[in-house]
């Protein structure tokens, strides 16, 4: 009897050497892909993206820090404009009030003035003041005849109190303001405005003074005539 030789359940021959022919095939092409580069490129490209995004988020974060930027420009510039039309404004307006002013100044010079100018000898002038002294206020004991002596370069404004002022017309005001005289002046005035002169002395006033009562104070004035 002749013996059989049993095979095993082994594997199959053609079937081991498919997959380790696929095995093969497997390791060379992943031997094949990295010695082409493959990962790297992909490790570059993933490295390149990510940087492209921190480049759009920087961008991103220039444009906004622009726009602020732009945004304070406009403002500025509008705050300028603002400035510049204020001043404008202001600078018409004060030319325009110089001009009223100078208007008023040159209608007040031909408006207001002396009535009468005369030059008094020495004994006209002792008459003169004789006939200052002996006039007296309609009611006695009263402020109502104001006697000013002004040195030379002395506004009357600064002199008087503001009360004594607002007395006094406006129109004497601005002619005593106005009137220039190297030796000063002497202005005798009565509240009712029925007198109202001055008096360009020959010698000069050296002292400011001022006097209001029921009567003028001509006597400074008689002694400097006197004295001279």
């Amino acid at each position: 009897m002749k013996a059989r030789k049993v095979l095993g359940q082994g594997k199959n021959p053609k079937k081991g050497s498919r997959e380790e022919k696929e095995n093969r095939v497997k390791g060379i092409s992943s031997i094949l892909g990295k010695l082409s580069g493959k990962e790297p490129l992909e490790l570059e490209i993933e490295r390149l993206n990510s940087r492209i995004q921190k480049l759009k988020l920087e961008l991103k974060t220039a444009q906004t820090q622009l726009e602020k930027k732009e945004k304070l420009a406009r403002e500025a510039v509008s705050v300028k404009q603002e400035a510049e039309s204020r001043l404008n404004q202001e600078l018409v307006r004060r030319q325009t009030l110089t001009h009223e002013l100078e208007t008023l100044k040159a209608k007040t010079s031909q408006k207001f003035g002396f009535r009468a100018l005369e030059t008094l000898s020495p004994s006209a002038m002792q008459a003169y003041i004789f006939k200052l002294a002996s006039f007296r206020a309609q009611v006695p004991a009263s402020d109502e005849l104001l006697t000013v002596y002004l040195s030379p370069n002395s506004p009357i404004s600064k002199i008087l109190p503001e009360k004594l002022l607002e007395r006094l017309p406006k129109n004497s005001r601005i002619l005593l303001e106005k009137f220039d005289s190297e030796t000063g002046l002497v202005f005798f005035h009565d509240i009712h405005c029925m007198i109202s002169e001055v008096i360009v002395p020959p010698f000069p006033i050296d002292r400011n003074v001022w006097h209001i009562g029921e009567s003028f104070e001509p006597e400074l004035l008689e002694k400097k005539l006197k004295s001279d």
